[in-house]
Order: C-alpha cells, then sequence, then structure tokens
C-alpha cells in the first residue's frame, strides 16, 4: 500500500509545472469573475480549467492520463485484415441499436461489447475517394436518408470509380492543370445506413489561403448537444496570411467551423496553433524516442505542429479534445507524436493546462530490442465512447516516426531501404489499435497533502436539492464541504467524506433543504486532506 506521503509526492511529481515546491499556483488564483454568479445547473463541473475556483490555499491540480485497456482491438495492421486503413478509426456506440459501429476509410464493423468486432461490411465506391472521416449519427433528423451525417476530406461530388488523385480533372484559373487531389476538400456526405454515402454540400464547407487548392486533410467532428452545433475541426491555419506568425507560418494548425443545420457553415476560425511553451518541450519529446528515430536532431530544423485533433470527449459542463503534436527534428517529417488535451466550455475560449501526455507513451526500448507497439506515433481521430462509467478513446499507434520505410511516406525511401525494413515486420516494426480509458469525470484532480488544504468556488447558482462529489480519499484522508452565502457566511458543512466514489452524495451535519436555495447564489468551501477531488455536481 502506497502511504499518503508518499501519494502526495507522487501527485506533485505529475502536476503542472506551473505551481511551486509547496504546491501553491505560482500564477496566482483567479477572483470570481464580476457580474452574474457562475451557473452550475445540475450539470457535473470538472477542475480541468480555473473558471469555478475563487480562491486555493495548499492546492495542487493534478492530471490524470489515460489508463490503458490491455491488448488491443486490432491488434496488428499487418496481420489482421480488419485493420482500418490509412485515415483512422472511428468508434460510436449506437444508442438507438445498442451496438457499437466503426468505420475507418473504407470498412465498416460492428461489436457488441467494443472489443470483438465482426468482418468489414460492403461500402459503395465513395467511399475510395475520401481520406480523411468523421461520423455523426443523427438519431432526431426527421428524414431517415440524413440519419448518418459524414464531414469529410474528400471531393464534394461524384467521380468515376477507380480515380486516382494524381488525374487531370480540368484546369485552374491561371490554366495549371487541376488534379483529382484539388477537388478534395472539407465536405459533408450523408447516409441512411452508414454505408452507403451521398454527396451533401456541393461546395466545400470551408476553404483555406490556398484555394482552389483544399486547406489539409484531417478532420473531426461531432455534434455538441449542449449548444446545439455540429462542430469540426479542420487541418487550417489563419485564413489571412497577412496575420500568420512564426508559429503558423509553414506550422500545422487547426482551424473550427460550426453549423446549426448541417448545410449553412461558419468561417474557420483559428482555434490551435503551437507556441513557445511548445517549442521549448520539442527537446525532451525527441529524446524519448531517440532510439526510434532515423536521423540525427538539426537543431535548426526541430519544430512543433498541431497535427491532428482527436476526440471529442464530451463532458456536461463542457467538451476536451485531444491534441496530437508532431515534432520534426530533422529534414522530411523524421518524428514521433505525443497526445495532449485541449478543454473549453463554450467553443470559444480554449485552454491547455497541461502540456503533458494524456495517452501515455509506450515503453522505448534502449536499443535494438523492439519496443512497444504505441511507443513513437499516435492517431486519433474518432470521439470518446461512454461506456458504463468509463470513457474510452480508441487510438492508432505504432514504434516508428512518422517518416519510416514501413509507415508514412514509405514512397520516400529507397526500394532497397524499404525491402530491408520490410524484413522487420512482426519483429521490430508493431502497429495496431488501443483503448485509452478514464474512469467518469477523473481527467483532473484537485488534491492536498495530509496537512490539508482548501479550494472555495466563485459564487455559483445551481438546479437541483442534492450536492454529489467525485472523490478518492487515500488513507486517513478526507474533504468536507462547507456552503457559504453570498458573503462568505457559512450555511451548512457536510460529514467528512472518505472512500472511491463518482457519484457520492453529500451528507449534511444538520437538516438542510438545499432546494429552497435553488437559482440563489452561493459558494462551496472544500477541506480536502490526502485526498483528490474531480468534480461535483448539484442534482435534482
Amino acid at each position: 500500500m502506497v502511504s499518503g506521503a508518499m501519494a502526495w509526492a507522487a501527485a506533485v511529481v505529475i502536476a503542472s509545472a506551473a505551481w511551486g515546491a509547496d504546491g501553491r499556483d505560482c500564477a496566482g488564483v483567479a477572483e470570481a469573475p464580476a457580474g452574474k454568479p457562475f451557473h452550475a445547473g445540475s450539470r457535473s463541473q470538472v477542475f480541468v480549467d480555473r473558471a469555478l475556483v475563487r480562491s486555493a490555499e495548499n492546492i495542487i491540480y493534478t492530471l490524470h492520463p489515460a489508463a490503458k485497456r490491455p491488448g488491443a482491438v486490432w491488434l496488428s495492421h499487418v496481420q489482421d485484415e480488419q485493420n482500418p486503413g490509412p485515415c483512422g478509426v472511428k468508434v460510436l456506440f449506437d444508442e438507438e441499436e445498442k451496438v457499437f459501429k466503426s468505420w475507418g476509410k473504407g470498412p465498416y464493423n460492428t461489436s457488441v461489447d467494443g472489443l470483438r468486432w465482426s468482418p468489414k461490411e460492403a461500402r459503395n465506391e465513395t467511399w475510395n475517394h475520401l481520406l480523411r472521416i468523421s461520423v455523426i449519427k443523427d438519431a432526431l433528423d426527421p428524414d431517415p436518408a440524413r440519419r448518418y451525417k459524414i464531414v469529410a476530406f474528400g471531393p464534394s461530388k461524384p467521380f468515376p470509380a477507380g480515380m486516382k488523385d494524381a488525374d487531370v480533372v480540368g484546369e485552374n484559373p491561371d490554366g495549371s492543370k487541376r488534379i483529382f487531389w484539388h477537388e478534395k476538400g472539407y465536405n459533408t456526405l450523408i447516409s441512411a445506413d452508414g454505408k452507403t454515402l451521398v454527396h451533401f454540400s456541393r461546395e466545400p464547407i470551408c476553404v483555406g489561403p490556398n484555394h482552389p487548392k483544399p486547406p489539409g486533410d484531417m478532420v473531426t467532428a461531432y455534434y455538441d448537444k449542449r449548444l446545439g452545433l455540429y462542430v469540426a475541426f479542420v487541418k487550417m491555419g489563419p485564413k489571412d496570411r497577412s496575420k500568420a506568425t512564426k508559429f503558423t507560418a509553414g506550422r500545422r494548425a487547426f482551424s473550427m467551423v460550426t453549423s446549426k443545420d448541417f448545410v449553412n457553415w461558419s468561417e474557420p476560425r483559428l482555434v490551435f496553433a503551437v507556441d513557445q511553451e511548445d517549442d521549448d518541450g520539442a527537446a525532451a519529446r525527441i529524446e524519448e524516442v531517440r532510439p526510434l528515430l532515423l536521423k540525427p536532431t538539426d537543431p535548426k530544423l526541430l519544430a512543433t505542429h498541431i497535427y491532428g485533433v482527436g476526440g471529442p470527449i464530451e463532458l456536461e459542463c463542457g467538451v476536451i479534445v485531444l491534441l496530437r503534436l508532431f515534432t520534426n527534428h530533422n529534414t522530411g517529417a523524421d518524428g514521433p507524436s505525443e497526445v495532449q488535451m485541449a478543454f473549453s466550455r463554450d467553443l470559444e475560449k480554449w485552454e491547455r493546462p497541461f502540456r503533458q501526455p494524456f495517452i501515455p507513451r509506450g515503453k522505448v526500448a534502449p536499443k535494438g530490442e523492439t519496443s512497444e507497439w504505441d511507443s513513437c506515433w499516435f492517431n486519433n481521430e474518432g470521439p470518446g465512447v461512454a461506456v458504463g462509467d468509463e470513457v474510452w478513446v480508441y487510438y492508432e499507434a505504432r514504434n516508428t516516426p512518422h517518416d519510416h520505410p514501413v509507415g508514412f511516406s514509405a514512397s520516400s525511401f529507397p526500394a532497397a531501404e524499404r525491402a530491408a525494413a520490410q524484413k522487420l515486420v512482426g519483429t521490430k516494426y508493431l502497429s495496431g489499435i488501443g483503448i485509452a480509458t478514464w474512469k467518469r469525470d477523473r481527467f483532473v484532480s484537485v488534491d492536498a497533502p495530509a496537512a490539508g488544504g482548501t479550494l472555495t468556488t466563485v459564487p455559483m447558482t445551481f438546479e437541483g436539492g442534492r450536492l454529489e462529489i467525485n472523490a478518492l480519499t487515500l488513507p486517513g484522508g478526507e474533504i468536507v464541504v462547507t456552503l457559504l452565502d453570498p458573503s462568505g457566511k457559512p450555511v451548512a458543512r457536510s460529514r467528512p467524506f472518505a472512500g472511491d466514489a463518482l457519484r457520492h452524495e453529500t451528507q449534511w451535519t444538520s437538516p438542510l433543504d438545499l432546494a429552497v436555495l435553488a437559482g440563489k447564489p452561493v459558494s462551496l468551501r472544500f477541506s480536502i486532506k490526502n485526498a483528490k477531488l474531480f468534480a461535483f455536481a448539484f442534482r435534482p
């Protein structure tokens, strides 16, 4: 058993580097916002950001990376015919049919438990022209032909079967040849069954600065039920090149477009670009995977890119997306990727409070041994899937970098080099699909040592008549909640909580009809001792 002191020390190690040795926030704590109190409603509120924190004493915030389900869904792309192809796996749980469904570039598979999958089912030719896809099932659309909505990097109209990306299909305005790749952009499609596609958008839903060439290829889309919006993250930097910075000029970045009806889409808005903090961590990320890289590092070429946006993981109070950071350290695109996280409550303000792996990297062998299958390159474009009291994220990975004779850009290597690398398949080269898991709302915790700490929220209004907390105590630990009025005067105090619960209903030391205070501003003071608080919620 780990002692409370040892567990606390481990938490400090994991915590963001912005915290001092005494566990206090070096940057200070935000004061309560002016104007109306924060409306918590009856939704679970997490501490991924600091929006609800008014003050804190002897508290740290700890990121909780995913646990990995043993094994992999498709254990090997090399040996298993059911692998999803080059565009990434997307898995949904169909609430109507109570079955998991997955899509790759073409294969469509189903599963009762999300672990054992059917053989791939038939699809139509349109799938062959799509490079990247995101699938949304819309059970509320009255038109059954629009039951499945797809946002894809692909053409906006049907093309003859068998057409290749390099085929010439016309001329550009400047008289240059227009090839089929240029016909691809971010477009929408619909389907009645998730297998047979029909083109929906007649023109790309967004274009980049190089139009008529497409802005990029990666895309992740979902329907935000809280805000009533279709949301798509697309690989493109600022549309106005004159506003490019050293972090967006020549670097991969992502913009966001939204729609209320899946027909009319907003102008793209840049939401994710690297910054100096990302570049400052580049050398360390390279050294983690040094034995797996083909080339030495050129310090002048060392740079970070936002290569992909995965997820989302939809929470009651906001959304987490998984940012895939690519670290390039030499010519071409030789380097690893790392999955980090970003969070937003309103899709307007995005925060990246932790620049640490959100899905842990597999073990890198120091010399010629086989590194674990998910030790170098990660890919995730699919959503988080709620499975009971867990969230599952399916992710692809391999133990080689972006550019490698086996992997991406294989054609850029000489034939002899490719042949030599192929001999290692099954011995040193591994790839597959795994499942990253988190317990409900347990992404970031508010921690205090055995000496104790306190966190006080901003004034809030709520709905309901019960208070639940999602928390875990260590040996000898406890959490006590004090309900405060707008002046900070205690109104009620809870009995101490000790244990491990996702939905512990707070018990008060004296009779309290919490529903009487619904709609009125209150604050919560959490007195935490050798424990972790993940979230709280007022419930009906």
